[in-house]
C-alpha cells in the first residue's frame, strides 16, 4: 500500500475502499512512516530526471541539427568553388527520336540559380545566426543604441 500509495495519485480513502480496511489505520501508519513526503520527494525525483531528460534529447537534436546545418553549408561553398556553377543549364535534346536532358556550359548565365543559391546562403546564414545565439544587423543596431543611450546610472550598473 505504501507503494502503491507514493508511486501513484490514489488517495488514502481510495487505498482504504480497495483492500478494505479503515482508512484511519492507513492514515495513522502513513503519518509514523511519512508516506507524504515520501510522494513529494519520489513526485520531485521524477520531474527531475524527466527534465534532464527532456534537456539531453533536446541538446541532442541541436547537436544533430548544427551538424546538418554545417554539411548543407559545406556543399554550398563546395558548388561555389565551381567558377562554371552558374553556367551549366539543362537542356532537352533530341536524338534519333528519343528526348533527354543533358547537362551543357554556356557563356550565359544561369541567373534563376544564382537567385536560388543566394536564399540558400541566406537561409543557412539564418538559421546559424539563430542556432548559435548571433545577432543579425538590426540585433547589432539596437544593441549599439541602447548601450549609447544608457544613461551613467544604467551604465554604471
Amino acid at each position: 500500500m505504501k507503494a502503491e500509495y507514493i508511486t501513484t495519485r490514489q488517495t488514502m480513502r481510495e487505498l482504504a475502499e480497495k483492500y478494505g480496511i479503515e482508512e484511519s489505520g492507513i492514515r495513522r501508519r502513513s503519518s509514523a512512516e511519512g508516506w507524504v513526503q515520501a510522494r513529494k520527494d519520489y513526485r520531485s525525483s521524477i520531474v527531475e530526471k524527466t527534465t534532464a531528460r527532456l534537456g539531453d534529447e533536446a541538446a541532442e537534436r541541436m547537436v544533430r541539427l548544427m551538424d546538418s546545418t554545417e554539411r548543407v553549408l559545406a556543399a554550398a561553398e563546395q558548388a561555389l568553388t565551381d567558377t562554371q556553377q552558374f553556367n551549366r543549364h539543362l537542356v532537352q535534346v533530341s536524338s534519333e527520336g528519343e528526348k533527354y536532358t543533358e547537362e551543357q556550359t554556356f557563356k550565359k548565365v544561369d541567373t534563376k540559380a544564382m537567385k536560388e543559391m543566394t536564399t540558400v546562403l541566406k537561409d543557412l546564414t539564418a538559421l546559424t545566426r539563430d542556432l548559435y545565439g548571433l545577432p543579425d544587423k538590426p540585433q547589432e543596431k539596437q544593441v549599439i543604441e541602447v548601450v549609447f543611450n544608457a544613461g551613467d546610472e544604467e551604465w554604471n550598473e
